[in-house]
């Protein structure tokens, strides 16, 4: 006899996921159509990714989400990035520099997470942990000393209104 090896759906973690989807839909169809905001978008694609990403841990590859949540780092990296060049249409280091300091920490966490290092992340941070807040420093001290050189890595006071609706628009100036 043949035995039924399904397991059971938990039907609120599914309308949870469903409804994370189409809400990730909604900001991000509203932001690129109507609103024409930016941070609308970022959040929309997160929306969208955290929920792919859900489905695909928990009932793809049945897996439990406690190794895989540095992955949602590394996809919200990725989408500040993807934001600040349609914002733009070229990149910023302005966006690139956050953008690649949360890529890399997702990375980085998905390396203990998934048992990459085997070492504990404990006597990793107590080891390494000055290090890495020297490393920081000097890259705040070289960011600060290469943009006295190029002012084009300098996102201006204009342009710093990341949650107002006038400086994060998808729209130009000409478009008013």
């Amino acid at each position: 006899m043949i035995q039924n090896r399904s397991k059971p759906v938990d039907v609120a973690n599914i309308a949870l996921i469903i409804s994370e989807f189409l809400i990730g839909v909604l900001i991000l169809a509203v932001s690129m159509r109507i609103t024409h905001n930016y941070f609308q978008m970022f959040i929309g694609m997160i929306f969208l990714a955290y929920s792919i990403l859900t489905t695909f841990v928990i009932y793809i590859i049945d897996s439990d989400l406690e190794k895989w949540w540095p992955v949602y780092g590394i996809f919200s990296g990725l989408f500040l990035f993807v934001a600040g060049l349609f914002k733009y249409h070229r990149v910023k280091f302005g966006y690139l520099f956050p953008s690649i300091v949360i890529l890399g920490m997702g990375l980085w966490y998905s390396l203990f997470s998934f048992s990459i290092i085997k070492f504990s992340f404990r006597i990793i941070a107590a080891t390494l942990g000055p290090l890495f807040l020297l490393l920081i420093a000097v890259g705040l001290i070289s960011f600060f000393l290469l943009q006295q050189k190029h002012k084009e890595l300098v996102i201006n006071d204009e342009e710093t209104g990341s949650f107002s609706d006038e400086e994060v628009s998808l729209n130009t100036e000409s478009d008013d």
